[in-house]
């Protein structure tokens, strides 16, 4: 992971420079002081961290299906 952390670095850094960027990794990638937010921040850049939890659920209760009228 602190290899492939370094590397990515060199990315980022690149791509950050020209746009606001969103970067998404796994929480390893993000811990430890190879990490890429001690990484970034080393850089002077701020770092904000929102961990997005999206749900997906098959509903209690089965939803009919439209019907057809007899005119359609």
């Amino acid at each position: 992971t602190d290899q492939k952390n370094n590397l990515w670095m060199k990315t980022i850094l690149s791509g950050i420079k020209k746009q606001p960027t969103l970067i998404s990794v796994g929480v390893l990638h993000l811990i430890g002081e190879s990490g890429l937010i001690n990484q970034l921040r080393q850089y002077c850049y701020t770092v904000s961290i929102n961990f997005l939890h999206m749900f997906c659920r098959v509903p209690d209760v089965s939803v009919p299906s439209p019907t057809r009228s007899a005119n359609s």
